[in-house]
């Protein structure tokens, strides 16, 4: 799969409201499980260091419209380890 697909995916779930999900939480579930595996499918390992501090979920406002925006970000603090910090 490639970024342009996920992004495709992505756009559609979370900004249509025609498709159902059992409960609103599994939207977002679904956004973050998508952006984990494509970021991390070469390095398996790299879910398993993940903490909660490493990523923010931030609901954006949308006064004219449902749904709400969802804003996943996440912060990469050490992309590879004999670098160290790295400047964002």
């Amino acid at each position: 799969m490639y970024i342009e697909d996920l992004a495709g995916i992505l756009q559609t779930n979370l900004t249509t409201a025609k498709q159902r999900y059992t409960h609103r939480r599994h939207r977002i579930e679904i956004s973050l499980f998508c952006h984990l595996a494509i970021f991390s499918a070469n390095r398996p390992s790299a879910l398993l260091k993940l903490r909660h501090g490493d990523m923010a979920v931030n609901l954006l406002w949308n006064p004219y419209s449902e749904p709400h925006r969802i804003l996943i970000e996440f912060m990469y603090e050490f992309t590879k380890k004999y670098l160290g910090t790295k400047d964002t």
